[in-house]
């Protein structure tokens, strides 16, 4: 059944709107700034998400009580049977009556809508599943760019040298979200995407910079650490 909130003082009751009348006595504290016009309240497979003044998530069930605890940064409407938490680090997934789906250790998770599974992000890979968890795509990626690096420079050029460069075609940066990593032609990843820039510095090296203006590192063609760029 559809609930909603009424505001007594600072506390929010849930009520049952098929009858009128409370759903449960139970009052839970919530943030004063809380949109309603963003989350739906609603009950489904008799759980519904709250919220608490700290603002972490949880699950209640029909007599007010907790069943998932409110530990999460985030808990989305549930879609197909699952519902995905976010612990403000890492991404997992409940099912409508609140046990584990996935355990919450992914860098993220969101819907795909080309195939209408979920998307799932970790350690620098990602992978579409159904939503009941079986694999359909098992490597996807947002974009692709065939690296290259500055081979030499014109020197009859009287000014402003014109810059060669070497296009390297058997290595392309591809990314998911914001993140960098390095494939090879025959698609086998190289170097993870979890870096925030790479690129090459010659046929067999990448430098790569682990995040935004942060250290960076001179890896292999095999992925390994060979040491701090100059």
């Amino acid at each position: 059944s559809r609930c909603f909130s009424l505001v007594s003082s600072d506390l929010r009751k849930r009520r049952d709107i098929s009858s009128g009348e409370p759903a449960f006595t139970t009052t839970f504290p919530i943030h004063y700034n809380l949109n309603y016009d963003d989350i739906a309240f609603q009950f489904h497979s008799g759980l519904c998400v709250m919220r608490t003044m700290d603002n972490k998530w949880g699950l209640i069930n029909t007599q007010g009580e907790w069943v998932v605890e409110p530990i999460y940064n985030t808990i989305s409407a549930p879609q197909n049977g699952l519902r995905i938490v976010y612990d403000g680090n890492k991404y997992g997934l409940l099912t409508l009556d609140g046990q584990p789906a996935l355990p919450v250790e992914y860098d993220d998770i969101r819907p795909y809508s080309v195939r209408g599974g979920l998307r799932l992000v970790k350690d620098g890979f990602a992978k579409v599943v159904d939503h009941n968890l079986n694999t359909i795509i098992p490597f996807v990626h947002d974009g692709l760019h065939l690296l290259s690096y500055v081979d030499d420079y014109r020197s009859d050029v009287p000014t402003d040298r014109e810059i060669i460069t070497a296009a390297v075609p058997k290595y392309w940066r591809y990314n998911i979200g914001s993140e960098s990593g390095v494939i090879d032609i025959d698609g086998n990843v190289i170097i993870p995407a979890k870096y925030y820039m790479v690129r090459i510095v010659d046929d067999n090296h990448f430098e790569v910079e682990v995040t935004c203006g942060g250290e960076r590192i001179i890896v292999n063609a095999k992925g390994q650490y060979v040491g701090k760029a100059e």
